[in-house]
C-alpha cells in the first residue's frame, strides 16, 4: 500500500493523471494559450513557454487569438500550466489564459473521453483499435 502511494505521488510530480482501469490513458503534451493579441508572434509564445522545457511545435491561430503549443515532455507542459494559470501572465501587455488542449492524435470519435481538467483522454480498451495507438501519441503520450 505504501508503495502504491509513492507511485501515485511520483505520477503526480510528473504531471500524470491517475490510471483508470480498463482504459488507455492518452496524456496530452499540448497546451492552449488564449486571449492573445492579434500581433502576437510565434516567438512571443515561445519566449513564454521555453523556460519550462523544449517545445515541439507552435500552431498560431491569430483570427481566434490563440495558439496550440506541443511540448516535448508532459512534465514540462504540466509545470507551465501550473505556473501560468496561477498568475497574471501577459504577452504583449495582454493577460493570457492557458489550459490543456486535446492532442492532435485523438480522432473525433474519441473526443467524448477527453478530460480537460486532467489533460487526458481515457479511452475504453474495447474502443481502442491497435492500429491507432501510434497516432494517439501525436501531441501526447500513452
Amino acid at each position: 500500500e505504501r508503495r502504491d502511494r509513492e507511485k501515485e505521488r511520483e505520477r503526480r510530480q510528473k504531471g500524470l493523471p491517475q490510471i483508470k482501469p480498463e482504459t488507455a490513458s492518452v496524456c496530452s503534451t499540448t497546451l492552449w494559450v488564449g486571449q492573445l493579441d492579434k500581433r502576437t508572434t510565434q516567438q512571443d509564445v515561445a519566449s513564454l513557454l521555453e523556460e519550462f522545457g523544449p517545445i515541439e511545435s507552435i500552431n498560431m491561430i491569430p483570427p481566434r487569438g490563440c495558439a496550440y503549443i506541443v511540448m516535448v515532455h508532459r512534465q514540462d507542459a504540466y509545470r507551465a500550466l501550473q505556473k501560468l494559470s496561477r498568475g497574471n501572465y501577459k504577452v504583449n501587455q495582454k493577460s493570457i489564459k492557458i489550459a490543456w488542449a486535446l492532442n492532435k492524435g485523438i480522432k473525433a470519435d474519441y473526443k467524448q473521453y477527453w478530460d480537460v481538467e486532467l489533460g487526458v483522454t481515457y479511452i475504453p480498451w474495447d474502443k481502442v483499435k491497435p492500429e491507432e495507438l501510434e497516432s494517439f501519441c501525436e501531441g501526447g503520450m500513452l
